[in-house]
């Protein structure tokens, strides 16, 4: 590129980076004081709260920069290969919750709650075998024991792994755990969707709605089968 639209280009991912940034602190610090913090003391006044927001916010700040050399460590040091295996690993758990409870009004709380934990624990696992066994994994030498066999586990096929076991096991605690009060999830879940509920759905989408929705997941299947030959 030539000079100046160089800078300018830099400018804008500088400014997107930033955007992104000030986005995913603030939602933090806000989850943290809100969700956290207020449930815990709730006379805290408003300036207080400010405060403890603004605490959070540097406290994150402070991870992300810790952070930093462990991402060297995943993906054999490169940035997307970096981002495709996090993303793998935390997305299963949240999509096993988020799916099950859409499509069965059975699950629980305490389902939801103990699927995300032990999808918080394999992702723990998976992160620090691959930085324990990081010169092996970059070198090609194999190492006998599951601890290698798991560490190099292809991200895909680990997440295909993370989301069967996250939704073995939010079916699994839902039923050994009490069933929702379905009165005060109506409308949440297919299940407890109103006669009404069900019309304003069906009548929310068209069939031209529906073809693009299958021609758009029949490309995205064909650029996988592609590019995976």
């Amino acid at each position: 590129l030539p000079v100046g639209i160089k800078g300018l280009v830099a400018g804008g991912l500088i400014a997107a980076l930033m955007s992104s940034l000030a986005s995913v602190f603030n939602s933090c610090s806000t989850i943290f004081t809100i969700d956290i913090y207020k449930k815990i003391k709730p006379d805290m006044s408003e300036k207080s709260l400010i405060k403890i927001g603004k605490i959070a916010t540097f406290v994150i700040v402070l991870l992300g920069v810790i952070w930093i050399p462990i991402m060297d460590k995943i993906g054999g040091g490169v940035m997307y290969q970096y981002l495709q295996n996090v993303q793998s690993y935390i997305a299963p758990p949240v999509t096993a919750v988020f799916l099950l409870g859409i499509i069965w009004k059975r699950v629980t709380s305490d389902g939801a709650i103990y699927t995300l934990i032990s999808g918080l624990i394999l992702l723990l696992l998976r992160l620090g075998s691959e930085i324990y066994f990081q010169e092996e994994i970059l070198s090609g030498t194999a190492v006998p024991g599951i601890a290698f066999t798991f560490a190099t586990i292809n991200f895909a096929h680990m997440a295909i792994f993370m989301f069967i076991f996250s939704v073995f096991v939010c079916i699994s605690v839902s039923l050994m755990t009490v069933q929702p009060d379905y009165g005060k999830i109506e409308g949440l879940s297919f299940g407890t969707m109103t006669h009404h509920m069900k019309k304003e759905f069906q009548n929310s989408f068209n069939k031209t709605d529906l073809i693009l929705s299958l021609a758009l997941v029949g490309m995205v299947v064909s650029v996988l089968l592609y590019f995976t030959g």
